[in-house]
């Protein structure tokens, strides 16, 4: 997380790495798509400037 001036927070970059036995890449990159816009945590980080989503299957 990067904190502003006041403070506020003006950048958070988020990473996963999964491993998830049986999954495809596919399946997995729909599942991380689909949490990006229905999570309530990312919905209510969304007023942040700038957020970056980092989601690798092992």
């Amino acid at each position: 997380m990067h904190l502003g001036a006041g403070p506020t927070v003006t950048k958070i970059e988020l990473e996963t790495v999964a491993v998830v036995p049986g999954v495809s890449t596919e399946v997995f990159n729909d599942k991380v798509d689909f949490a990006k816009k229905n999570c309530p945590i990312s919905k209510a980080l969304a007023s942040i400037p700038e957020l970056t989503f980092s989601a690798t299957l092992k």
